[in-house]
């Protein structure tokens, strides 16, 4: 017997299929023994990955919270590092621009100036600031002070919109430096808050009143004549408009067309030569970027590199573009507008003798029956009509500290006759104004007398669209029409 033939006594006989079975069972064991130990490898490694992470470099060497504490300790430092403290202009949402003096310390006081009245220019006021980090390095005025006055919710504060104030702010992020200077934005209204570092000269001026002293001087010089000029190199002039508590200034002036009449105007803050403009304004080619006050002479000039003095006039400036405005009535909707308080703050193109009309006229409604309170007046020419409408608005106490707004009518015909000169007469007028006849007749009988030559006038804000009586040379009046 060979040994094969014992092999094959000795061996169980398995079939195909058996077989197969066997060899998967086998191959399951050892799969599951391999998925086992890989398993425990991954464990392995990821244990022996968590024991050595803490030997890793990280990315930075500080925590967030550290790095952001090196920020506002450096913004810190950066504030308080002024030896002559900081010059500052603020721009707000409605576009009123003030001026600023501060001096940080390290033990959270603020000594501040302001442009923003004669009080705040010259009464230097302590009160306390802080750095925060928020999403940026914010400085905070953390008390009522200066700073807060743009921003007052109260109207009457600032002349701003009730609720809102003039959209300033109190809370400042620090966006970037530049050289000595460090530019914000304000957290709620994006104000617009720009420090330069001030020289010892400009703070030995600011500190000695010399803003409350321009202020002053400013108010008075405006005071002193009804217009100013600026004469360009080409002999052309233009008038310009400045105001004090709105903060706004401009140039009128005829543009290249030769018809429109352009009215730029920009905010500005005072400085310690005098008025730094927001925006450069350009006329033909000459650009307006300050204007410096000359102590010696109480006035001021164009530019302290030119030197182009404004010259003050009392005369109403006309402009006399290439289309009239009267060829344009009955073409067009023309409406001029005389707003409230044009008894106080006549409009260019107004005479002293309307000025009275309109203060008796006032005054009388106020003291009569009804309690009226004078609001604006506008003169309005519908087209294809042959019309001119004179609307006066008026409000008249109400109940429970309400208040009733009312209008009253007067509607005349016109013809216009050769040069450009109207002739009035009355049409119609409604209930209200046959209630207030009485108290207006001082202006309507001029319509009903006298011709009128219409034409454009500046000086202001907005162009005046001025009626000049043919009969009475000291009867003159205007309202201020829609920007072009």
């Amino acid at each position: 017997m060979c040994s094969s033939d014992f092999i094959r006594r000795t061996r169980p006989r398995i079939s195909v299929l058996e077989y197969w079975k066997n060899k998967i069972a086998t191959m399951n064991k050892k799969n599951t023994f391999n998925r086992t130990t890989l398993l425990l490898t991954c464990l392995c490694a990821l244990l022996l990955a968590t024991s050595c992470d803490r030997n890793y470099e990280a990315i930075f060497a500080e925590t967030p919270d550290q790095r952001a504490q090196a920020v506002l300790d450096q913004y810190n430092t950066l504030l308080m590092g002024a030896p002559n403290g900081w010059k500052a202009s603020l721009y707000t949402g409605t576009g009123a621009g003030y001026f600023y003096y501060f001096d940080f310390n390290a033990e959270g006081h603020v000594t501040m100036l302001s442009d923003f009245n004669e009080e705040t220019a010259g009464e230097p006021m302590e009160t306390t600031w802080t750095l925060k980090s928020l999403q940026r390095a914010t400085l905070s005025f953390t008390t009522y002070s200066y700073i807060h006055l743009p921003a007052d919710p109260d109207g009457n504060i600032n002349n701003g919109v009730p609720g809102s104030g003039l959209l300033s702010d109190f809370e400042f992020a620090v966006l970037r430096t530049s050289g000595d200077s460090v530019i914000m934005k304000g957290v709620q209204h994006a104000a617009e808050l720009v420090l330069i570092k001030a020289s010892a000269a400009e703070q030995s001026a600011i500190l000695g009143d010399r803003i409350q002293h321009l202020l002053q001087q400013t108010s008075a010089y405006l005071a002193a004549a009804k217009g100013y000029r600026l004469t360009l190199p080409d002999h052309t002039e233009v008038p310009m408009a400045l105001s004090i508590s709105k903060k706004l200034l401009s140039f009128q002036y005829i543009d290249s067309d030769g018809t429109t009449i352009k009215s730029p105007r920009t905010s500005y803050t005072f400085s310690i030569d005098g008025i730094v403009l927001k925006d450069p304004i350009t006329i033909q080619g000459s650009t307006v970027h300050s204007l410096f006050w000359n102590d010696d002479t109480n006035s001021y000039a164009v530019n302290k590199a030119d030197g182009v003095p404004l010259i003050a006039s009392d005369d109403t400036f006309i402009f006399e573009p290439a289309t009239p405005l009267y060829s344009l009535l009955d073409k067009k909707l023309i409406t001029a507008t005389l707003p409230e308080g044009a008894g106080v703050y006549p409009l260019p193109g107004q005479s002293d003798e309307f000025t009275a009309l309109y203060n008796d006229i006032a005054t009388a409604i106020y003291n009569g029956p009804y309690r009226l309170t004078l609001r604006d007046i506008r003169i309005v020419f519908p087209p294809n009509t042959g019309l001119m409408q004179f609307v006066v608005t008026f409000t008249q106490p109400g109940q429970n500290g309400s208040v009733n707004l009312f209008s009253a009518q007067y509607t005349y015909s016109y013809q216009l006759r050769d040069g450009g000169i109207l002739k009035f007469k009355l049409e119609g007028r409604d209930q209200n104004a046959g209630l207030l006849y009485g108290d207006f007749i001082g202006i309507l009988n001029h319509f009903d007398n006298d011709t009128f030559a219409v034409k454009y006038v500046g000086g202001g804000f907005n162009v005046v669209a001025g009626f000049f009586s043919q009969e009475e040379s000291g009867y003159y009046f205007g309202g201020y029409l829609p920007e072009q």
